[in-house]
């Protein structure tokens, strides 16, 4: 178990810099359990100019939030690192560019309502209705917004050697 928080505390970092350092730490973390396999761990920042997003963790929070991105572009920098074993740590990042639509004050509490994203960066889920916010957006990897660059990933197997008929089974 890796306690982000404490981590995060130990040095000031730049976004990228957090996250590539956190997806590691997860990542290693559960090397000495699965000594032979694989092991993936992902991070994820939403940043708003040089301000970090962090969870709102309630109602109040996530509609604060999302008043303050209402109309601007923001960043969700999303990283991932593999570990194995006697291998060297590949360690991956993409940066999503997001602007939200301008939002007023109904839209954002009927949003926060549904969704209650009070668990993630931003305040939203693109996943879920949160998608629905969302003006414009450039990336790399789109699959990385939900916190796992697969498009990454897939090309990480690739280059240790997998089929790509292996790697859509592991699903």
């Amino acid at each position: 178990m890796v306690d982000e928080e404490a981590l995060k505390l130990e040095v000031p970092r730049a976004p990228e810099e957090l996250t590539r350092f956190l997806a590691l730490k997860k990542a290693e973390s559960l090397l000495e359990k699965f000594p032979k396999h694989w092991i993936v761990g992902c991070d994820q920042a939403a940043v708003l100019g040089r301000t970090f997003l962090n969870k709102p963790g309630n109602r109040d929070g996530a509609i604060a939030q999302l008043t303050r991105m209402s109309g601007k572009w923001h960043a969700l920098v999303t990283s991932m690192a593999l570990v194995k074993a006697g291998e060297i740590p590949t360690v991956a990042t993409d940066v999503t560019k997001i602007k939200l639509r301008p939002l007023t004050r109904p839209d954002i509490e009927t949003y926060v309502d549904l969704d209650q994203p009070f668990d993630c960066a931003g305040s939203y889920k693109i996943e879920k209705s949160g998608i629905s916010l969302i003006s414009d957006m450039r990336s790399k990897d789109p699959t990385a917004i939900e916190g796992l660059s697969v498009i990454a990933l897939t090309s990480f197997f690739i280059r240790q050697g997998f089929s790509l008929a292996e790697i859509i089974k592991m699903d």
